[in-house]
C-alpha cells in the first residue's frame, strides 16, 4: 500500500506529514499503519475512513476493491497474530 503514496500527485506535506501549529499531522503512511492496526472493528472503521479521505480519489479506488476484500486476513482485529507484517509496512 505504502508504494501507492509515492506517485506524483501527493505534495512533501502529505507524504512526509507535517506540524500545523502545535499540532501534528500524520503522514499517509501513518493514516496506511493505523488501518492495518486496527485493533476492534469500530476503529477499523474510523481508520479506514481516515485513510480514504488523505487519499486521492484514484487511490480510493484501488483501497476499495484490493484491501476492503483482504480485510479479515490482513487487519489485526481479525489476524491479531500477523504482527510481523505489519512492523514490516510500518518500518518497525
Amino acid at each position: 500500500m505504502g508504494a501507492k503514496f509515492i506517485k506524483p500527485g501527493y505534495t512533501t506535506e502529505e507524504l512526509d506529514g507535517f506540524i500545523d501549529g502545535e499540532v501534528g499531522v500524520p503522514r499517509l503512511i501513518d493514516h496506511a499503519c493505523a488501518y492495518v492496526e486496527s485493533d476492534t472493528v469500530e476503529v477499523l472503521g474510523a481508520n479506514r475512513g481516515t485513510l480514504m479521505r488523505a487519499l486521492k480519489v484514484e487511490d480510493q479506488k484501488y483501497i476499495s476493491p484490493n484491501w476492503a476484500a483482504k480485510e479479515y486476513r490482513t487487519i489485526f482485529c481479525y489476524t491479531q497474530t500477523l504482527a510481523s507484517r505489519s512492523l514490516e509496512l510500518c518500518g518497525g
